[in-house]
């Protein structure tokens, strides 16, 4: 109640991964969902436990949008493996071709914010970067400060 009281339209829940391990997330998050439902005000659930469990398979069930992968960096590739921080605009996009099926109205793969206007990337890079999020059905939330975006 306390969110529906505050206006707020999104709960991101992280740090599932420092659950213990017979609270994994599939468990752990319904309790919120079923909280959140009784508020009597629309907020998107977003779970985030960056892939990790594999929530595109139990997720949607449970939230709105849940990350696929770690964290976005602004460059188009990253130096480092698949499961590792972070990941660069093209490493994530290559991790989403296998889980489109589990993305719907209502529910949400998220390979994480875009990095659009965070000084980067040039306007060619941020229209291609917004373009393939919007390809991908994935949430577009804005990883800049708005106050500066032009």
């Amino acid at each position: 109640r306390q969110f529906a009281r505050l206006g707020r339209g999104l709960l991101e829940i992280r740090q599932l991964r420092r659950l213990p391990r017979r609270e994994l997330p599939p468990r752990a998050t319904p309790p919120l969902r079923d909280a959140l439902a009784k508020s009597g005000r629309a907020i998107v659930y977003s779970i985030c436990e960056w892939g990790n469990q594999a929530p595109w398979t139990w997720a949607p069930a449970v939230g709105n949008l849940w990350r696929t992968t770690q964290d976005i960096t602004p460059r188009w590739r990253s130096d480092q493996p698949a499961n590792h921080y972070p990941q660069g605009i093209l490493d994530i996009l290559d991790q989403q071709a296998a889980l489109s099926h589990a993305s719907h109205p209502g529910a949400w793969n998220d390979p994480d914010m875009l990095e659009v206007g965070n000084g980067y990337l040039n306007d060619d890079e941020n229209r291609a970067h917004f373009s393939l999020w919007a390809l991908l059905n994935a949430p577009l939330i804005a990883g800049n400060d708005l106050r500066h975006m032009s």
